[in-house]
């Protein structure tokens, strides 16, 4: 079975060139007049599920866990050992300290160590799991994998809006953000 999916023919607004878009289609697929060159290319992969792509064209995510232990709460990024993962803005580390300490935390109830956060257990834990969702979890608007932008360059170059892979030929062709 083959798919269809748009990927961002150069870079505009909040997409990057070479995103992958979000919408996935059994081919052979419609797609409207502007879903072309000079914005889009149409990518075709002979051997490919819808499952097999959505897992390269979501927005990137900033996770973190928290865990308990004995008399206190760790935070920490689970992308910790990925050398591109996006950091914490110094933004964002205000408003989270902010947000804990509206909620009664201390500076002397929150420790960095260890790669994380380490929270006193003064509030609840739903609390503390509030705080990071609205403060450290962050969508970023653009995805985590896109395509090389060499070879967005050089297909783009040849004016053919279809471009057809196996599986294997387009995985070949991703770059993680992360890396």
């Amino acid at each position: 079975m083959a798919v269809e999916f748009l990927v961002k023919a150069r870079a505009r607004k909040i997409y990057n060139k070479g995103a992958i878009g979000q919408t996935v289609k059994e081919s052979p697929a419609v797609w409207g007049g502007k879903e072309r060159l000079p914005d889009f290319l149409i990518f075709r992969v002979s051997d490919a599920t819808k499952a097999d792509i959505d897992k390269y064209n979501r927005i990137w995510v900033e996770e973190f866990t928290v865990t308990e232990e004995d008399t206190y709460f760790f935070v920490r990024h689970t992308e910790q050992n990925k050398a591109n993962r996006p950091t914490l803005t110094q933004a964002k580390r205000n408003r989270f300290k902010n947000n804990l300490k509206s909620l009664g935390v201390t500076s002397d109830d929150v420790t960095i160590s260890g790669g994380g956060v380490r929270i006193a257990k003064v509030i609840p834990l739903q609390w503390l799991n509030s705080v990071v969702n609205d403060t450290l979890r962050v969508s970023h608007k653009h995805r985590q994998y896109h395509i090389r932008t060499n070879g967005i360059d050089n297909l783009v170059a040849q004016g053919n809006d279809l471009v057809e892979m196996t599986l294997a030929q387009f995985e070949s062709n991703l770059v993680d953000g992360f890396d």
